[in-house]
């Protein structure tokens, strides 16, 4: 499980790698447990996916004939989203303006949540309340911290690479609205052990209650908080997911 920010440098950089992007893509382009989720959400529907990473989700959608733009803030990732440039929007989510309305809007692998500052959430739902059509619907995932405890160590191969991946946390502000996800990285180059560490913040909510203070100056309701995709425990390999589904009053 891997939370995606610009990430602040761990003084141990390697020659290989300067950015966390390459483990990121390495680790979660398999994750496919929730494309039918989204397929269903967003068919027919003009839909925007924020936070859009490396087009995990949009490139998958867009195959599968959904009219999808993008906002995502990494130029990085956003050079592996096959959709057209104009729509693209490679900046901040709380920059984003556009004369489009959409009929849907995404944010998953649990983005949204890197949004920590009261100000910048209440800002984002603002945002995704002027950007919905009435009566449109927007869904958020995030994942459960409760489940944190449970994310599977793990190990990538990047450019025939072998890198062990262990995931950590704090969770000791979890009552404050605040924690920590560590993602910590081992590989050898060159004959010599190689370690890097990348730290996201991340607002931790509750449960549904705790959007309430968020979206009470916009014209969004929640109207639904989806589990694991839709899909029973047994059935998913890493449960904990939540999708909070929002409306736009009419």
């Amino acid at each position: 499980m891997i939370y995606l920010w610009p990430p602040q440098e761990d003084n141990r950089v390697t020659k290989l790698y300067t950015k966390s992007w390459q483990f990121y893509k390495a680790q979660s382009e398999g994750f496919v447990e929730d494309q039918e989720y989204y397929y269903d959400f967003c068919k027919n529907q003009k839909t925007l996916d924020v936070f859009a990473g490396y087009g995990r989700l949009t490139n998958f959608l867009a195959t599968r004939n959904i009219d999808i733009e993008i906002v995502e803030i990494e130029n990085d990732f956003a050079k592996f989203i096959n959709i057209q440039a104009s729509k693209k929007h490679i900046q901040d989510v709380l920059t984003f303006t556009s004369p489009t309305q959409f009929e849907r809007i995404i944010a998953g692998w649990n983005s949204f949540c890197l949004l920590t500052k009261d100000n910048d959430i209440k800002k984002f739902f603002s945002i995704v309340d002027t950007l919905l059509i009435p009566g449109g619907y927007a869904s958020l995932n995030y994942f459960d911290t409760n489940y944190w405890k449970d994310a599977p160590s793990g190990e990538l191969i990047i450019d025939d690479i072998k890198i062990n991946y262990v995931p950590s946390y704090d969770l000791s502000k979890a009552k404050e609205g605040h924690g920590v996800w560590f993602d910590d990285y081992e590989f050898t180059q060159s004959g010599a052990l190689e370690k890097r560490r990348f730290e996201y913040p991340v607002r931790v909510y509750e449960n549904a209650d705790a959007l309430t203070q968020f979206i009470q100056h916009t014209s969004l309701e929640l109207v639904d908080a989806v589990e694991n995709f839709g899909l029973a425990k047994d059935e998913i390999s890493e449960p904990g997911w939540i999708d909070y589904v929002f409306k736009k009053k009419e």
